[in-house]
């Protein structure tokens, strides 16, 4: 007669394996072999058990009293458990019916099983949960689940035992059913009980009168009345401490009382409840710890015996030998793999299982581990193959455990046939290679193209630099700044596409160097202001201060990033602004954590194209390519930068609104970058500065820079606002926005110089890219104006200047043409030509349009140029010729120029002439192709299209050296 049915008390039997996350697909699919063809490990959408401890235990009773069925409301839907380190799910449950969601259930998502589960594997020991609250209950009544540990083997010490355990067999056992069957036999004795767990607080297990409320709860006038207070409130007069008698005992890892209340009738019968009390109270403690919860754990133990039923009808083969190599047992799945019956290898040597060339070394390893038994895992990394009856191999993995009995140590061993797993293991090696062969053919094919594109490109764009440095007609410079443009777009996409090609095959490394956060904001700045204010958008920064300003890493990938974010904001935003702003997230040591923001006042992005944006030559719809053009790589690549920086990036965005993006990396900090940041260290303590601008985040960041260093600051959000300021309140600095709606800031600076008042305030203003006419500026009596996206050295610089009323007289001081300061520049080092020495230069270039662009380039110079048309050529002019320079063109016919380089270099060692500079000049963009230029022996490596500037830089610096 199963347990379950002559003990009511035992709800369920279970045997809970214990699951690495690693076997978790394996262990699944085996369960599902086994026949529970739904087995899954799972968890509750949200934790059946709660926490009753302050909990009214009449919270579910309706309005008349009655006990609410909380049955459907416990009984949670499960979902798939999620990733842990480990798992211990209902792998074997007895009976089956009304515990069919309890297979798969991994117990270490219940944070009372868990806790208990942890305790028992540690100790060793058997061990009960808190109280619990049971699904298989119709209304709230309690219970335990107590965990016996499986090992295999006896472990000798509890980390032995952590190494050893297999899992657990567990019993859920009823309070309610327990104490009602106990009370039952007491012959139903008019006295009220409670069951308390006393282990840690005081959790009410079972009552009496609880239960009678169930029962009987429209009966207002019940005869079952306690004597003194009610019993679930637990709060004990001094009455009820005279009458009461309690006993407790301990079981199973925990303290529990057993405490009896007297009802009026008991004590008007039987006069006294003193000793008829201590022996209720006694029966019944009797009752519960031996004749339930001991028989319970007595078939708790016995249960034991099932797991050889389990290892039976296991999807692995499961064989035990001796120390001496015979066969013991083997189970089903044995017979089925090696075509042996148990008969057939019980006695058995189990070399008999193995190819002949395994056998006398496989002897070696079965007496070392004997030696030192120990868990093993066999055939991970090499090839182990095992050996059927008809002499057909097949590949297997073992795994190996021992267990003590009183014949001695018998080791078990795991077999699993992986036949299907190698065949898996091939074909995605297969598939891996194709991959990566055709990986490399479309690298090379993107390489070809590169570098076919960007010969002609550097014609086009070369020929158009030389067109600016002539006089044209408005309409031929409206034509050259299209093809300009036109051919900047077309490089652009070119190096996304190549940039894109070599993250995906690993030829793309980032630097490790220093630099200047701010002065990189800076730059960024300056690159997006044009595109910015030619769609009347504001482009504003702030770096926090407590963001270190010297970092180390990729600035170049850190600069493309942020113009490709930039960048995608200007595209997709008609009216507002772009707000880049940077944080410190955390700093640890020599490293910092940096966030980084984008967000503008664009179109907006709907939430389900927010991951597909990132994918690469994607968008958010095809209308979005049709509407605003792009390739859709600017994101892609971003993502793969910030990837490789250790950070990661997301969108957050709402359709017609906004979008932000953010981007976290992992930058180094250099302790001891010294770079002077701000020129003029500015104090404006006492200084009183107005602020007049209408967009908010303007005005925020220049309060930032002006009050960190001192100032008291006034906000007016446009012209009317600010001049009623002044009427109020002198100012000493007037930080004055150009674009106003209304009244812009030059009319609020004439008036400002209209009024007698007002004629000693310092004034600057802070304006866009637009261009203002200079003499309506003088007319205002502006001290100074500076362009957005405003530069915190520059208006620092600027202010300093101001304040420094000396130096400001002299400035002014006799020069009335320069009596109006312009707006700082960037100092532009241009090459003076005609300073440049006399060089003798060899080109070697077979493209015509190439050659004519250098000779353009370089007419106006002092030099003299012979070409030569391929390697071969440029050799031969090289040996009979003395050159102070050579540009060498790497894609040439018959003799490429690396292999003219290399021969110039040999030649050079062999005659012991004094190495001539050469510069690579090439179409391909590649970094391993500068490292071949390199090794080759060139001094530089300039990529096609080359600019004017560059080359002639390139030149200087390789002949001055």
């Amino acid at each position: 007669m199963p347990a379950i049915k002559r003990y009511p008390g035992i709800k369920a039997l279970e045997w809970i394996p214990r699951v690495a996350d690693s076997e978790r697909t394996k262990y699944e699919k085996t369960a599902k072999d086994d026949g529970l063809t739904d087995f899954r490990i799972t968890e509750h959408q949200k934790e059946v058990e709660d926490n009753y401890k302050d909990k009214d235990l009449n919270k579910d009773k309706d309005p008349k009293g009655n006990q609410q069925d909380v049955k459907d409301k416990n009984n949670q839907q499960m979902v798939t458990a999620g990733k842990r380190s480990e798992y211990y799910p209902v792998y074997f449950v007895e009976p089956i019916k009304g515990n069919e969601k309890a297979l798969g259930f991994d117990l270490a998502s219940n944070a009372i099983r868990k806790q208990t589960l942890n305790d028992s594997m540690e100790s060793g020991k058997i061990l009960a949960t808190a109280r619990i609250k049971l699904v298989q209950e119709t209304y709230d009544r309690f219970g335990i689940v107590i965990f016996v540990p499986v090992y295999s083997g006896e472990p000798s010490n509890s980390f032995e035992g952590l190494e050893k355990l297999h899992g657990f067999v567990t019993g859920v056992f009823s309070i309610s059913s327990i104490m009602e069957r106990a009370i039952k036999q007491l012959n139903e004795a008019e006295v009220d009980f409670e069951l308390h767990d006393i282990t840690n607080n005081d959790d009410l297990l079972y009552s009496t009168q609880q239960t009678s409320t169930q029962q009987i709860s429209t009966q207002e006038t019940s005869t079952r009345q306690i004597a003194t207070l009610q019993v679930s409130t637990r709060q004990v007069s001094k009455t009820e401490k005279m009458t009461k008698q309690s006993q407790s005992f301990e079981f199973a890892g925990r303290k529990w009382e057993v405490t009896g209340y007297p009802t009026i009738e008991f004590v008007r019968a039987r006069q006294t409840w003193q000793s008829w009390g201590v022996l209720i109270s006694g029966l019944l403690f009797t009752l519960i710890a031996s004749l339930f919860f001991r028989k319970g754990m007595s078939e708790l133990e016995k249960s034991r015996t099932s797991m050889a039923v389990i290892m039976e009808n296991a999807s692995q083969g499961i064989i035990t030998i001796d120390i001496n190599g015979i066969i013991q047992t083997a189970n089903h799945e044995v017979e089925r793999l090696f075509g042996y019956s148990q008969g057939e290898l019980a006695g058995k040597k189990i070399e008999i299982l193995l190819p002949e060339r395994f056998r006398e070394k496989h002897v070696k390893h079965r007496i070392d581990f004997f030696a030192n038994p120990s868990q093993r895992r066999m055939g991970e990394g090499v090839n182990l193959s095992g050996l059927k009856r008809d002499g057909k191999e097949f590949p297997l993995e073992i795994a190996l455990s021992f267990f003590k009995t009183a014949d001695g140590i018998l080791a078990m061993a795991f077999v699993i046939d992986i036949t299907g797993q190698k065949r898996a293991e091939d074909e995605l090696r297969q598939a891996k290679e194709a991959a990566e062969s055709a990986n490399l053919a479309k690298s090379e094919f993107l390489a070809n193209m590169s570098h076919e594109i960007r010969t002609p490109m550097n014609a086009v764009i070369g020929m158009a630099e030389i067109l600016t440095e002539t006089d044209l007609a408005k309409e031929q410079q409206n034509y050259l700044d299209i093809i300009r443009a036109a051919g900047e777009n077309l490089l652009d996409i070119i190096n996304a596409i190549l940039d894109m090609s070599k993250i995906e095959t690993g030829q793309f490394e980032l630097d490790s160097t220093s630099f200047s956060l701010h002065k990189l904001v800076e730059i960024v700045g300056e690159i997006m202001a044009f595109r910015t204010h030619q769609k009347g958008l504001e482009l504003a920064y702030l770096v926090n201060t407590d963001v270190p300003d010297g970092l180390i890493g990729d600035p170049t990938r850190l600069r493309q990033i942020l113009i490709n974010l930039i960048g995608n904001s200007v595209k997709f935003t008609d009216k507002g602004e772009i707000v880049l702003e940077i944080k410190l997230l955390k700093e640890d040591k020599d490293l910092a954590e940096i966030l980084f923001s984008v967000r503008d006042t664009g179109i907006g992005i709907p939430d389900d194209k927010h991951e597909k944006i990132f994918e690469s030559f994607t968008q958010a719809d095809s209308s979005t390519t049709r509407k605003f053009g792009g390739t859709g790589l600017g994101l892609a690549i971003s993502r793969k930068f910030v990837q490789m920086m250790g950070g990661r990036i997301w969108v957050e965005s709402e359709v017609g609104k906004y979008s932000t993006f953010f981007f976290t990396i992992k930058l180094g900090i250099d302790k001891h970058f010294k770079e002077n940041i701000y020129p003029a260290k500015v104090d404006l303590t006492g200084i009183k500065v107005l602020i007049v601008d209408d967009n908010d985040t303007n005005r925020l960041i220049m309060r930032r820079m002006v009050e960190q260093r001192g100032a008291s600051v006034v906000e007016a959000i446009d012209g009317p606002a600010g001049l009623a300021e002044l009427e109020n309140t002198r100012f000493d600095l007037i930080l004055l926005d150009f674009h106003m709606p209304g009244m812009d800031g030059l009319e609020v600076a004439e008036e400002i110089r209209n009024n007698p008042d007002l004629q000693s305030s310092m004034m600057m203003l802070v304006s866009s890219s637009t261009r203002i006419n200079p003499d309506e500026i003088k007319r205002t009596g502006i001290n100074n104006w500076l362009v957005k996206p405003l530069k915190e050295a520059d208006l620092m610089n600027a202010i300093s200047e101001l304040l420094d009323k000396d130096k400001q007289h002299e400035t002014n001081k006799g020069k009335k043409d320069e009596a109006l300061p312009q707006a700082p520049k960037t100092e532009k080092k241009g090459i003076n030509i005609a300073d440049l020495p006399p060089l003798h230069i060899l080109l070697a270039e077979d493209t015509e349009h190439n050659v004519n662009l250098v000779m353009i380039y370089l007419e106006k110079a002092p030099f003299t140029i012979d070409v030569a048309a391929n390697g071969v050529i440029a050799l031969e002019k090289f040996r009979s010729t003395k050159y102070d320079l050579v540009l060498m063109d790497i894609e040439m016919p018959e003799m490429d120029g690396l292999e003219a380089t290399q021969k110039i270099r040999e030649w050079e060692v062999q005659t012991g002439s004094k190495p001539v500079p050469i510069i690579a000049l090439t179409a391909h963009a590649l970094k391993a192709h500068e490292q071949k230029s390199k090794e080759a022996g060139c001094n530089a490596h300039l990529t096609k299209p080359i600019k004017k500037a560059t080359l002639l830089k390139t030149i200087i610096q390789s002949t001055t050296k």
